[in-house]
């Protein structure tokens, strides 16, 4: 009987200073890393196209090709982006028929009177240019704090785009579900809001959201033999989790987590577990700043 064996990996950010080829050793393997292109600033994202290609996100705003060995100056035609705290031009995702059709999605922090607030649009890349421009996903209400704007994509074959949101700094958003803070969205790549979707038919809920009580997700992956999905979420001074996201759960931040206040080592909310609130899969103390993961 074929077994197939499905890894997920954790990621976590290392020095921006590495020297090529040097050699690591961790309790159970040996690895390498080696530096592949050094121009960048601030790089967040990064996509692989089936013809080599890889596309870079940079915090500051800008979006590059890398090929043959080459960084390509900034693509033009990203929407205006508002670099400010922890935003910035964040996530990109392209779509399944990318090598086709040329679309991909991208996040990014965007600000207007009232505030600052992630937003999602699509695009198609042609001639190292982006064009039909679509926003998808606006974040609501915006905020004037710079912190925790989020924001992994993940396109799944049913048509949905997943986007994770952080509470922006304001932890009881994320309980409250007419608030797009805290929470994992769940939207068609067109814009549109699924029919099955956990609070559509609540007059009292953003339609959009698909889990809440999430305090700053910043990795997704979808695993590919039972196509559940996994994310990773940064806690306070402790308490970084790894979740198994299911529709309308509420995961608890800030009621509940396994970190403190920072500084202080106070406690945050009424404890680690409180009923009707899900518990991590697995929990970091102290915080190992989980940046990503992907199933391998």
């Amino acid at each position: 009987m074929n077994k197939k064996i499905i890894t997920l990996i954790v990621l976590f950010p290392i020095f921006n200073f590495v020297i090529a080829d040097e050699i690591f050793k961790s309790e159970n393997h040996s690895f390498s890393i080696e530096t592949v292109v050094d121009e960048l600033e601030y790089p967040w994202s990064m996509e692989f196209t089936s013809d080599g290609k890889i596309l870079i996100t940079e915090r500051p705003g800008r979006l590059r090709i890398f090929e043959n060995g080459e960084l390509s100056a900034p693509i033009k035609g990203l929407p205006e982006i508002k670099v400010e705290g922890q935003g910035g031009l964040l996530d990109i995702a392209l779509d399944s028929d990318f090598i086709n059709n040329k679309i991909l999605f991208f996040s990014y922090s965007a600000g207007n009177l009232l505030g600052i607030g992630t937003e999602v649009s699509s695009a198609k890349l042609v001639n190292d240019e982006l064009n039909e421009l679509k926003l998808l996903f606006k974040a609501l209400p915006k905020s004037r704090d710079g912190r925790h704007f989020g924001s992994r994509l993940l396109l799944t074959n049913d048509n949905s785009l997943y986007i994770t949101l952080g509470d922006r700094g304001e932890m009881k958003r994320a309980q409250n579900i007419n608030d797009h803070a805290g929470s994992l969205i769940r939207i068609n790549k067109d814009g549109e809001i699924p029919k099955d979707n956990p609070f559509i038919k609540r007059s009292d809920a953003k339609a959009e959201i698909y889990t809440y009580g999430n305090r700053n997700i910043q990795g997704i992956a979808l695993n590919p033999v039972t196509y559940d999905i996994w994310t990773v979420e940064h806690g306070p001074q402790g308490g970084d989790e790894l979740n198994l996201m299911k529709p309308g759960i509420n995961y608890g931040w800030p009621v509940i987590t396994y970190g403190v206040n920072y500084g202080t080592g106070t406690q945050i909310g009424e404890g680690t577990h409180k009923d009707g609130m899900a518990q991590p899969v697995y929990h970091w103390v102290p915080s190992i700043a989980t940046s990503s993961l992907l199933f391998y």
